[in-house]
């Protein structure tokens, strides 16, 4: 719920056009992941990809589907996922 709320907070900070970037990346904190991690899942072009501590949003899916909020439940990534 608190990734949800911090995601929706940062994204209403910066202030700017999402629509200019391919993806969102929402990384936990405390995620250690590999360094192709990101190269990895992009390979594929997803609407969606990753899990729970970092996953990659496409800004066309996130903008129609998500109507560009992130969800504020304790499954956010589960519902991104199942939304695909």
């Amino acid at each position: 719920m608190r990734v949800g709320f911090s995601f929706n907070v940062a994204l209403k900070l910066v202030k700017e056009d999402i629509s200019k970037y391919s993806y969102l990346f929402k990384v936990d904190g405390d995620a250690i992941l590999p360094s192709d991690y990101l190269a990895s899942l992009m390979k594929s072009k997803p609407l969606v990809a990753g899990y729970g501590p970092a996953m990659l949003i496409s800004t066309k899916f996130f903008r129609a589907v998500l109507k560009g909020v992130c969800s504020m439940n304790y499954c956010d990534d589960n519902f991104a996922t199942v939304k695909r």
